[in-house]
Formats: C-alpha cells, sequence, structure tokens
C-alpha cells in the first residue's frame, strides 16, 4: 500500500531541563526539526514570532532503516538561557523536509485533527485523534513538578496483543483528558515508564504475521521493480554440512504462520512454550512496534486478511501454510532441511499440528480489532506524556537469558543468535535510542565514537538496498552488531562453579533526573550471572550491579529514588515463599509426565522432546526469576539501595499487581554493636500487565476459592536475619529441637541468611548485621468508596433500602440470598485489595502525613499506587466502561515503629536507643 509518512509517532522521550528529544518513524528520508513554544498553543498561535527555540538547520536527519523505513530521535539541546521551568507546559511542533518536498508539520499532516471529524475517542473506527486533544492544539511537554507531593508518575508493563484483555495503556489517554487534565501542568501525568514486555515477539496471532509480513515488503522491500520484495535472509544449519550455514527468504513461504514454533525451539534453541508465529526477521520486529504504536500502517488489513484456510490445514489434512514449502523442497535441498525443522522435533518425531479452528480464527481477529480500535488514544498519550522504557524479555523472545544453558544453545545457533540479534537491534531503534539519546551523538571534541553512535551507523548498513543480507562476515555490519551487543561473548564459569555476567560494550541502564526525585533504570536481562547451568538467574551480576548502581546517590538531596527492575525485586511474600517454588517443580513434572504418556499432536512444547528446553529445570520464567531464588545477588542489590533510601522499585513482568512494603535494618559500621534504630525503606510497585494477566485457572481460584483469598489477605510477609560470617554461630539449636535440615544446612553458609520461622526453641546468640521484614500491602479504603464493581453485591439487590444487617436468624431465606450473593460476586473483581489480576495501569502519587514517634509528631511522606482497570458490569453490557482505581495503596517512606525481627523464641536483637 501507499505509505504515509509518518507511520508511528510523534513518541515523546526524554524530556530535562536543558534538553528535549522526540522519537518518530517516516516513510522516507527527510530532515526533521522540533520547535517549542511556551505554554499550551494552538497552532494559530504557534507562529515565529511567538516560538521560543528551534533545531538549528538544517535539522536531524533521519536514519535509514529500510527503503521505506527511516527513524530519528530529534534532540534539542537547550542553552543555558533557555532552560524549561517545572510546573509549566510547552507547545510543540515537528517540521518535516523530505527532499525536494514542501516541509510538513503536525497540521498540515492531519495530526492536529480528528479524522472522522466527530470521533469519539472510546468508539469504532476512529483513524486519529487530534495529538493536542483539541483540533489544531500542540501537543505539549512539561518537567515533573518542584514538589514531590505535585508528582504524577505512571507505569506499566507486558502488553501482549495475543489476547482478549483490554489495553490498560490506552487509560493514559483517559487520565490526560478526564476533566480536561491535559490543560494543567500539575494535573497531568509527567513521567511515564515502560518497565518490559513492551512487545510479545513471541505471541504473535497467525493474522497478525501476514500482516507483518505484508507490510514489510513496502518497510523493506527495494525500490527496483524487479526485484519489489524484501530480501532479508534467516540462517539455519544443515547436518549433513557442519560448516555451512544455509539461508531462507525471511517471508511466509518459508517460514508461515502457526507452523514456527519447532524451528523455534529445535532450531533456535529457545524455550518459548508459545512462538507458533515468533517473529523472527529484523523486517518483522520493526514492523511489530510500528504496529503496537500506532494504527498507520494497519490501514484496512484486517478487511482484507486471507481466509483462515491458509493458515490451517484442509479437510484432507494437506498443511496448506506449508504447502508452497513442500513443493519446493522436491527439487531442493536446503528446502528440504527447512522443510524438516518445521515439521519435525529435536528426536526426530513427526509432529501433527492441530487445527486452527473457527474459533480461534474469529478470536484471533476479534483480539486484533479491539486493540486496533484503541491506537489512536494510544499514539496521542505517548506524543504528550515524556515516556522512558526498558525491556524485558518478551521483546525477544520468552525465558531470554534464563539460564546458561539457554545462552550457550541460543548463542550457538545461527538462527537463535540471528533472531536475539534481531530483536535488540530493534529494541536499540525503537526504545533504547530515546531512552538516553545523547549516548548517541558525537561528543564535542571527542572523535572517538560511543558504542550507541557506532550501532546507528552499523545500523544504516545492516539491510543495505537490493542486497541480500544481513552478512554476517566479519567486520561487515551485522557482525559489528554482534560484537557492540556482546552475542559473541560467553560467561565465564569461576572455581565455585557459578558464572560471572559478560560485559558487552552497550550498556543499556540510564538515569532520569527530577526535582525532588531520581530514577534509576536498570538492565535485568543483559547482564546476568547464573548459580550454575541450569539454575534460576541471578539478574543482575555483581560488578554489573556496582555498574548500574553506584556506591553512593547523586545528588544526594533527592526526597526519593525511584528504581525501574523490570522483574520484581519484592515480590509478593506468598508468591515468592509459598507458590513460585512449587510453581516451577509443577509445570516441570507437568512436562516431563505428558513426554513419557503421549507424544504432542499439535506442535507444542514440552519439556524433554524440544532441544530447547531438554534437561532444564524451571523454563516457567514468571516462576523461577524472582530475585529470591538467588539469595546472595538479592540481598547484594538490597545493601547497595540502602544508601538510597527511601527506594520506590517499579516493576511488571508478573501479570498480576501488588505493592510491597520492606524494613531494611542494617550496621552503620561493620564493628557496631547493634543494627540502626529506623531501617531503611524500600517500597516494591508492580503494575502488570498493561495487556497481559495471569492465566484463567489462576485467576479462577483467586475469585472463587476461599482458602486462596484467606492466604491474600492473611497479611504474611516474609523476615530474614543476615550475619557476614558463620562463625561464631549465630544460633544454638537444642539437642532435642527438630529443626529442619535445611535451616540447619544455612548455618554453615557464609554468609549467613536465614528465616526468622521454623526454629523451635532455638536462640539468637549475636546480632544480625542485617535484617528485613516485607509486608504486603492491602487498599485501606471503606467498600462504598472504591468502585461498584469491586463493592460486594448486596443481599437485597430488589430493595436499596435494605441492608445486609438486615437478615437477622440464620434461616433459609437468608442463606438462599448469600448463595445468590455468591454468584453475582463471580460476575465482579471482588478480591483485588492485595493483588489486582486484571489489565492495570499504574499511577503514583506521594502525600504527607503527621506521624506519631513516641512523644512527638513527625511529617512523614506515603507513596500511592492507584491501579486502574476496567469491569464490565454484566447489567449493563451496551456501554464501555472508564477506566478506575480498582486497586489503591498507600506505604509511608519511613518506619518509625517496627521492632527488628528474630527468630521465633530466640532473643531481639539489640536495638539502639531513640537517641543514639
Amino acid at each position: 500500500m501507499a505509505l504515509p509518512l509518518v507511520l508511528a509517532g510523534p513518541i515523546l522521550r526524554r524530556v530535562e531541563p536543558n534538553l528535549v528529544a522526540v522519537w518518530v518513524a517516516l516513510s522516507k528520508a527527510a530532515n526533521v526539526k522540533l520547535v517549542l513554544w511556551e505554554n499550551q498553543r494552538a497552532v494559530s498561535d504557534a507562529t515565529s514570532s511567538t516560538e521560543w527555540f528551534r533545531s538549528p538547520d538544517p535539522g536531524a536527519s533521519t536514519l535509514r532503516v529500510g527503503d521505506g523505513l527511516h527513524l530519528s530521535v530529534v534532540t534539542l539541546r537547550l542553552p543555558a538561557g533557555k532552560t524549561l521551568q517545572p510546573e509549566r507546559l510547552y507547545s510543540y511542533d515537528l517540521e518535516l523536509t523530505v527532499q525536494g518536498q514542501t516541509k510538513q508539520t503536525l497540521k498540515t499532516l492531519g495530526l492536529l485533527a480528528n479524522d472522522p471529524p466527530n470521533a469519539d475517542p472510546n468508539g469504532d473506527n476512529v483513524k486519529r485523534l487530534a495529538l493536542g486533544y483539541e483540533v489544531d492544539l500542540l501537543p505539549c511537554l512539561l518537567l515533573p513538578p518542584k514538589e514531590l507531593t505535585d508528582l504524577r508518575l505512571v507505569h506499566g508493563s507486558c502488553r501482549d496483543v495475543d489476547n482478549g484483555h483490554p489495553d490498560g495503556l490506552a487509560w493514559l489517554d483517559d487520565l490526560l483528558s478526564k476533566d480536561k487534565t491535559y490543560n494543567s501542568a500539575l494535573k497531568r501525568p509527567h513521567q511515564l515508564f515502560l518497565t518490559g514486555d513492551q512487545i510479545y515477539a513471541d505471541e504473535v496471532p497467525r493474522p497478525l504475521i501476514y500482516m507483518l509480513n505484508n507490510s514489510v515488503k513496502d518497510l523493506f522491500g527495494t525500490t527496483k521493480d524487479t526485484a519489489p520484495l524484501p530480501i532479508e535472509q534467516l540462517p539455519f544449519s544443515d547436518p549433513a554440512q557442519t560448516s555451512k550455514v544455509s539461508t531462507a527468504t525471511a517471508d511466509l513461504v518459508h517460514f508461515p504462520p502457526g507452523r514456527r514454533g519447532p524451528l523455534v525451539r529445535n532450531e533456535a534453541g529457545m524455550t518459548t512454550s508459545a512462538g507458533s508465529s515468533h517473529v523472527l526477521s529484523f523486517g518483522e520486529f520493526c514492523a511489530m512496534y510500528l504496529f503496537y504504536w500506532s494504527n498507520e500502517l494497519w490501514g484496512n488489513q484486517l478487511a482484507t486478511l486471507p481466509p483462515r484456510s491458509d493458515y490451517n490445514p484442509d479437510k484432507d489434512g494437506n498443511d496448506l501454510p506449508l504447502a508452497a514449502l513442500k513443493q519446493k523442497a522436491k527439487s531442493d535441498p536446503k528446502e528440504q532441511r527447512l522443510l524438516d525443522l518445521l515439521t519435525h522435533r529435536a528426536d526426530g518425531v513427526e509432529l501433527t499440528f492441530g487445527e486452527y479452528t473457527v474459533e480461534d480464527f474469529d478470536a484471533d481477529k476479534a483480539n486484533l480489532v479491539e486493540f486496533h480500535r484503541t491506537l489512536p488514544k494510544v499514539r496521542r498519550a505517548l506524543a504528550n506524556v515524556p515516556t522512558y522504557m526498558i525491556f524485558d524479555d518478551h521483546e525477544i523472545t520468552d525465558d531470554w537469558y534464563l539460564n546458561q544453558a539457554w545462552r550457550d544453545r541460543v548463542m550457538a545457533s545461527p538462527l537463535g543468535s540471528a533472531v536475539v540479534r534481531n530483536g535488540m537491534l530493534a529494541y536499540g531503534l525503537f526504545q533504547g535510542w530515546g531512552n538516553d539519546p545523547v549516548k548517541f551523538e558525537p561528543r564535542a571534541g571527542i572523535s572517538e565514537k560511543q558504542p550507541q553512535e557506532q550501532l546507528l551507523d552499523f545500523a544504516k548498513q545492516f539491510l543495505p538496498t537490493g542486497v541480500a543480507g544481513p552478512d554476517r562476515t566479519a567486520g561487515k555490519a551485522a557482525a559489528q552488531i554482534e560484537d557492540l551487543l556482546g552475542l559473541n561473548l560467553r560467561n565465564q564459569q569461576a572455581a565455585d562453579g557459578h558464572f560471572a555476567e559478560t560485559n558487552p560494550k552497550l550498556k543499556w541502564f540510564y538515569t532520569v533526573p527530577g526535582p525532588k526525585h531520581q530514577v534509576l533504570v536498570l538492565d535485568c536481562r543483559t547482564r546476568r550471572a547464573f548459580a550454575s547451568r541450569v539454575s534460576p538467574p541471578g539478574n543482575i551480576g555483581l560488578d554489573a550491579q556496582k555498574e548500574q548502581i553506584p556506591d553512593q546517590p547523586d545528588p544526594k538531596d533527592r526526597q526519593v529514588w525511584f528504581v525501574v527492575a523490570s522483574l520484581p525485586v519484592v515480590g509478593p511474600p506468598i508468591f515468592d515463599e509459598l507458590f513460585a517454588p512449587l510453581l516451577f517443580k509443577v509445570f516441570d513434572a507437568k512436562d516431563r509426565v505428558i513426554d513419557k504418556i503421549s507424544e504432542p499432536k499439535d506442535g507444542s512444547s514440552t519439556l524433554q522432546g524440544d532441544r530447547g528446553t531438554k534437561n532444564l529445570l524451571g523454563t516457567n520464567p514468571d516462576a523461577v526469576e524472582a530475585w529470591a531464588f538467588d539469595p546472595k545477588l538479592f540481598e547484594n542489590l538490597l545493601a547497595r539501595l540502602r544508601p538510597y533510601s527511601p527506594v520506590v522499585l517499579l516493576s511488571g513482568d508478573v501479570h498480576y499487581s501488588a505493592a510491597n512494603a520492606m524494613s531494611y535494618w542494617y550496621k552503620n559500621k561493620a564493628e557496631d554493636a547493634a543494627l540502626v534504630n529506623e531501617p531503611a525503606r524500600f517500597v516494591q510497585l508492580i503494575s502488570s500487565g498493561l495487556k497481559n494477566v495471569m492465566p484463567d485457572p489462576v485467576v479462577h481460584i483467586d475469585r472463587s476459592l476461599g482458602f486462596s483469598q484467606k492466604l491474600l489477605r492473611s497479611n504474611i510477609g516474609a523476615e530474614r536475619l543476615g550475619f557476614n560470617k558463620n562463625s561464631p554461630n549465630p544460633v544454638t539449636i537444642p539437642s532435642n529441637t527438630k529443626v529442619a535440615a535445611k535451616l540447619r544446612g544455612e548455618l554453615d553458609k557464609s554468609p549467613v541468611m536465614i528465616p526468622t520461622r521454623g526454629w523451635h526453641g532455638a536462640t539468637l546468640n549475636r546480632v544480625p548485621d542485617w535484617a528485613w521484614q516485607v509486608k504486603p500491602l492491602h487498599d485501606p479504603r471503606l467498600d462504598k468508596d472504591r468502585p461498584t464493581m469491586v463493592q460486594p453485591a448486596s443481599l437485597f439487590p430488589e430493595d436499596p433500602a435494605k441492608k445486609d444487617l438486615d437478615i437477622k436468624a440464620p434461616n433459609l431465606e437468608g442463606y438462599r440470598r448469600v448463595v445468590e450473593r455468591h454468584a453475582r460476586q463471580l460476575n465482579r473483581l471482588g478480591n483485588s485489595r492485595q493483588i489486582l489480576f486484571g489489565s492495570a495501569l499504574s499511577l503514583v502519587t506521594f502525600q504527607k502525613r503527621a506521624e506519631k514517634d513516641g512523644a512527638t509528631s513527625t511529617d512523614v511522606m506515603y507513596v500511592i499506587q492507584e491501579l486502574y482497570t476496567i469491569q464490565v458490569d454484566p447489567t449493563n453490557l451496551t456501554q464501555r466502561p472508564a477506566p478506575q482505581a480498582f486497586t489503591r495503596h498507600e506505604a509511608p517512606l519511613r518506619d518509625l515503629s517496627s521492632p527488628i525481627p528474630t527468630i521465633n523464641d530466640g532473643a531481639s536483637p539489640t536495638r539502639p536507643a531513640k537517641d543514639s
């Protein structure tokens, strides 16, 4: 199709007092300028005479990625006399000049008008929404406010199109538009942090992979009529020629929809249990970002999808998606090898793929229609809120860098390493570039290029016009990119058996400043260490932690530090302590049993049947990637963060939303005889996912089983005591006491890290070197103050005047009404005070409150997380519900009263007096 000039964006990225960066994707090479005006401006008032600052001539040149895809992060450096001020709005415009064409602006491109003119933001068939929230109003940017109590920070993660959940990122637009909040520099969201899984490369519905490839032809096709198709090649191995790597054109003939799973797990060596239409090529990765952030490339493709039969075996069992490849394989051994990889497991078992039913096809299409419907809201919101991003795993594949065995298998596979490279290069261009654009620019007076600069240089050469590629020959662009990404590095094994993290040239962590807060964004994926080849990962190795978290905070005067960690650092204790260790064993046992009972009939993964998961333990990432599984690295992280207290951790990944507060006691000096009186404070806020939720069985258990609800309401926390050395023995266990062997074994390790439960009369011999306590947070609001669809249903639905207490006796009528209420309650979001299972967008704010500290009163800052979601009212199915704060968590950033943890029945650790 004919491509519009603007394919996606503008997305407002980094905003500092002296810097503004905006990302945009174009279909043609152009020079891009950014122009600023003070205050909110209509385009008629945004003239050269009222202009505040603009990009110098000739503007930023776009980066050619493909013949039809050109990217730019236009970065405006402001001089000292032109510093952005907090609590003020600034309007901005883009000027795009394609060579030989007239300059275009947001207005001339139609981006400041609604299409259709009477568009309802929540309606159907909306093509565009005016980016300034009113027709001809320019979009705005702003800084965080002067006071922490005015800060409004938003975070979310896990946005997967391949499910029926609503898209929570669209609710950012609701936060801006409700009561015309976009007019206020104090009420608008000031920063947005997308904390991982901005795309799901391994979970792609079959119709979407078709649309992506259709668009790849326009984005990467050559300009020559003789070669209109993309010619990107994907590598695969050939056992008959072990020294040679074969390649195939990255199209739907060689890599058909619904048939990629065996190839991904057995040839690429990956572990994803999805992957039947896994994104593989660089072109597909790029197209996916464009499809997730804008509706421009969608066009009318949803209405012109090929019939279901194109993705499905016919009535006689002939596999139509593979028909063209089967024909090629008759005369070409290379094509036959690729066909075998697509249709067989690693152990040679031929797979019979299950039917892609009418119901499957209709569900996939319906999910895409709904995702597409709200994209104009997503696009508008991203143009108006400074947006910062970091990857988790699905930007590449589920389980990315899960363990050492994963790294060895995937990095040794030509296809596996190519997919990782393609995904990471796309991440760098679509996400990483805007996070810290200064690293991607030349440095004044320094000729040596930064690694990020080099990445952009090689990206231009990655898929040159009219040449089959990428060329992995040493010195060529693909090989240089792999070197920058560290794909050629291997984790070195130490004497104790653990594998230290690698140290790639490209670093993805960064810092975001604010007047009263500062944000550290951590890389929890590419700097992993591993206790063994198949152990759960250490999400950031020791040296990498020191690099990402300096010894002391700088600046030192911030009231709070945010730390973005894609994987929750302090998970709900009930999950980390009880469920997670059990879950991955259950998943693995299930797969082992399936292997022994029957062969797979639908191409699905089994733990021991596929090369990628063979001999691995714990391949369910949501169960095994918790920080708690590597105690040494976890404790080291807490110790490094302690000087930054109070710390608010922002995380996603786990497909539920929750909040937990940790108090962390420590010694000021190693030789101190007592722990500090007031502990450091860490508050973990989890918002996951924007469009992904725990599997239905888990949600059903949460909503319907009384035992699980009692567990979540029981305020079960977690505690730990830590000793730097195991001598002298920190605990005395009486000879007649039955203490579990595992606990006794912990006392032989150094450092010693022990829970406080399970000691049965043992006594503590000495003061620990550190101690911590985690408590889950619960929504403190009264039922009447929460959204209607989360309030308990009335026992008297027919009579609003009656209250539940009007039932005076336990008679048959009362029981009948209770049973009916339970049935009605299953249609409501009734159990969400601690953990929210639903699409969620988190709004974080602060509030100062007076607290008692002994006999005196002191001001204590509270952090508040409001989790927005929607719940359809079964009595009103015609109206689309608006997002509401279904869950609210509050936590003080100081702990003035909690006693220091100790082992049960043990002596309490020494605590200094208040004035010490």
